[in-house]
């Protein structure tokens, strides 16, 4: 018996010993093939819509599972491994590495199938017979693909095992992360797609007003002075009227409750009146709101939604679409020449005091005219998709929908909502907006510098400085574009209301609540040619959370980025992250982690 028990003894040592190598190798394997499983299963909207992004998505895939069956073959090879099998402990050392690999490769292939789904769509959306039509079936089957790939990949989650060697039970809980993180964006944009279905009709006509913003004048976006219509059924677009709000002229304020900070801070501007400041605030939603009460107060008729878009998107479609002839424009208008003739040359034929309502409604007759050319069809779809997401992106394109469900869902993703619909406690906004009537804008470019000082204590002082950049020419001749209108001394002079925007819960002197964030104002005066700045300091308590500090930085959509420069500094932290000085074009949100330590 008792050399029995030493035979059994010495071939469950050889068996360990036999099992290093190949579970060594096989972890190694799995640390990889965890990696491309993150990138393959990172599929948002924009990845989906990207032929780009699903090719390198598909690779991450691939290489995943790849690696998760090189892993599977040298556990499945090892006589050491299937000796300790019958192991106590062991076995559970040995199955739990196994589920891993398997698991690996089925989340890889939940990827596969809704990367095929996403390809078919394409396909679908780039059949003949659905030219100049929007596949609405295939939206809603793109949907019901990714909220199942969300749940799939859910399933993947395994409960905590006690018995698990420390680095083997770190493995399977960073896959039951990457599978949670996923699952979670995946059943997100299961929602959003299914939203986007109803939005674009497949459930009956949507009816829409189509607000044009104007870059040339900025609030929080461009100022609104001209619209469109457009109604959306079985996939076609389908266009109503279209002016400038001079026809759309209101008496008295519609009832939309504001919220405290809103009218403390944009109350006197008439936002829920006049058209012109209907989105000073930040909140896209509330400016929906106040939208669609103005068009039914004004028009007796009322709208299912509002598409907000400014010239910066439109010249996106353009790029896809080809130019297209507009009454009134010289040349045809296209993705090159769209920013420099709507904001610029547009506005130079023009005399001081020109205030008609053929002038407001041109932006009005360029979206027709694009409209006409979406619905016509013969363009590339996907390519389409693309350039709407990229505007999405930037803050050029946002819907808001009348009816709660779909809003709820516009409000938390990318498709509307504001500023804070994300990690509102670590948000910041900024908004630089025109004081005047002039269309000054497309002179204008503001810089961006945030210095980030990290106390010992974890809490951030933030100092923020705005420098107004008015490239107008020194000499700058009356105009309607340049003025002298009310308040300014000189043509070409820029007033500037400078908004920001600091995340919930922090300290801003004479800050107040609105959007969702903590919101100052300062006032600039800039002389043609020349920069004047504006500054702000923010206290952010408990900026490092979790051994992270995390900074989310929400861009204004002008017609040019603005450049911003951050320096970080934290004396006694050890910081791990992106570079601690650096120059972004902020051109849509930022997201920045630093893991910190002391």
């Amino acid at each position: 018996m008792a050399a029995l028990v030493a035979v059994a003894v010495v071939v469950v040592i050889a068996a360990a010993v036999a099992s290093v190598r190949p579970l060594l190798a096989a972890h190694r394997d799995l640390a990889e093939a965890r990696g491309a499983l993150q990138s393959a299963t990172s599929l948002d909207l924009a990845t989906l819509a990207s032929r780009q992004g699903r090719a390198a998505a598909e690779q991450a895939a691939s290489s995943a599972a790849a690696d998760a069956a090189a892993a599977q073959a040298r556990l499945q090879g090892s006589w050491g491994l299937d000796v300790l099998g019958f192991v106590p402990w062991a076995s559970d050392q040995r199955d739990a590495t196994v589920a891993l690999a398997a698991d690996v490769r089925s989340g890889s292939t939940i990827a596969l199938g809704l990367l095929r789904a996403a390809d078919r769509f394409e396909g679908q959306a780039q059949a003949p017979s659905e030219r100049g039509r929007i596949p609405v079936a295939g939206v809603a089957q793109l949907a019901g693909a990714a909220t199942r790939a969300g749940t799939a990949l859910r399933a993947l989650e395994r409960p905590p095992n006690l018995l698990l060697l420390p680095p083997l039970a770190h493995a399977r809980t960073q896959l039951d992360q990457v599978a949670a993180a996923a699952a979670s964006k995946l059943s997100s944009t299961g929602r959003t797609l299914a939203a986007l279905d109803r939005f674009l009709g497949a459930a009956g006509p949507q009816f829409d007003l189509v607000a044009v913003e104007n870059n040339a004048e900025m609030r929080d976006q461009g100022i609104i002075s001209s619209y469109a219509t457009a109604t959306f059924a079985g996939g076609r677009i389908h266009l109503g009227p279209h002016g400038s709000v001079a026809q759309l002229l209101l008496h008295r304020p519609v009832p939309v409750p504001l919220p405290a900070g809103t009218r403390a801070y944009f109350g006197d501007l008439g936002p829920a009146q006049l058209w012109q400041s209907v989105n000073a605030t930040a909140d896209f939603p509330l400016s929906g709101r106040l939208m669609v009460a103005m068009y039914a107060a004004a028009t007796g008729r009322h709208v299912n939604g509002v598409i907000g878009i400014d010239v910066p998107a439109l010249a996106d479609i353009l790029g896809v679409t080809g130019p297209v002839r507009v009454p009134g424009l010289a040349t045809p208008l296209g993705a090159q020449n769209a920013v420099p003739v709507l904001l610029d040359q547009l506005y130079q034929r023009y005399p001081l005091g020109s205030q008609t309502p053929d002038r407001r409604a041109e932006l009005s007759r360029v979206v027709r005219a694009v409209f006409s050319r979406l619905q016509a069809g013969g363009y590339d779809p996907v390519a389409l998709g693309e350039a709407l997401t990229r505007a999405v992106a930037g803050g050029h394109l946002q819907l808001y929908s009348a009816a709660p469900g779909l809003e709820r869902v516009f409000a938390t993703q990318d498709l509307g909502g504001g500023p804070a619909r994300t990690l509102p406690s670590r948000t910041f906004h900024l908004a630089v907006e025109n004081a005047t009537a002039t269309k000054l804008d497309y002179f204008v470019r503001p810089r961006v510098a945030m210095a980030v000082h990290l106390q010992p204590d974890g809490t951030a002082v933030i100092t923020t400085t705005v420098s107004v950049v008015n490239t107008a020419p020194a000499g700058a001749q009356p105009s309607y574009q340049f003025g002298p209108q009310q308040y300014q001394a000189r043509a070409g002079q820029y007033l500037a209301r400078v908004y920001f925007w600091s995340p919930a819960g922090s300290y801003q002197p004479h800050g107040l609540p609105e959007s969702g964030l903590e919101l100052a104002e300062r006032n600039v005066v800039a002389n043609p040619a020349t920069t004047s700045t504006a500054s702000f300091t923010t206290t952010l308590p408990h900026a490092v959370s979790g051994g992270h500090l995390v900074l989310r930085l929400v861009p204004q959509p002008r017609a040019f980025p603005m450049p911003l420069t951050l320096s970080l500094a934290g004396p006694g932290w050890r910081l791990q992250g992106p570079s601690t000085t650096t120059t972004l074009a902020w051109d849509h949100t930022l997201n920045l982690v630093w893991a910190a330590r002391r």
